[in-house]
């Protein structure tokens, strides 16, 4: 092998992969600050209900199914997210053990011990948990 080792490349497949970590952080926060809001309206409806004497629900019923759409929306989107992060953690391993070959191919002079040290270096193992 001769040519340059493709970092750039590598470089964008890693950024691309921050990224889609970093959004799914956001949805995430998102979701749980509207399961909190839907809780609490939840609560203040209930306690209407209950109560022996009726007051208006000063659309806090209409607040509860705006709550339920941004809920199931925030969760479609984490979910489409998960599935593009998956992809890019494919994509990170694969990229990975191609340039660690690359690496291989570009030094012969590397030897098996040092290319064991470089792959514990940069694992092409990539986890696919938070």
């Amino acid at each position: 092998f001769s040519g340059p080792i493709p970092l750039e490349e590598y470089f964008d497949i890693l950024d691309t992969r921050f990224e889609l970590r970093q959004r799914q952080r956001s949805y995430r926060e998102m979701l749980s600050q509207r399961a909190q809001q839907f809780r609490a309206v939840q609560r203040r409806l209930l306690a209407r209900y209950k109560d022996k004497t009726p007051t208006p629900l000063q659309n806090m019923d209409t607040l509860l199914e705006g709550t339920y759409q941004q809920i199931l929306a925030i969760g479609d989107a984490d979910l489409q997210t998960t599935k593009a992060l998956e992809l890019a953690d494919y994509k990170l391993s694969t990229a990975t053990k191609l340039l660690l070959l690359l690496v291989r191919l570009w030094c012969p002079s590397l030897t098996d011990k040092g290319a064991a040290v470089l792959e514990s270096c940069l694992s092409p193992v990539v986890n696919h948990g938070d």
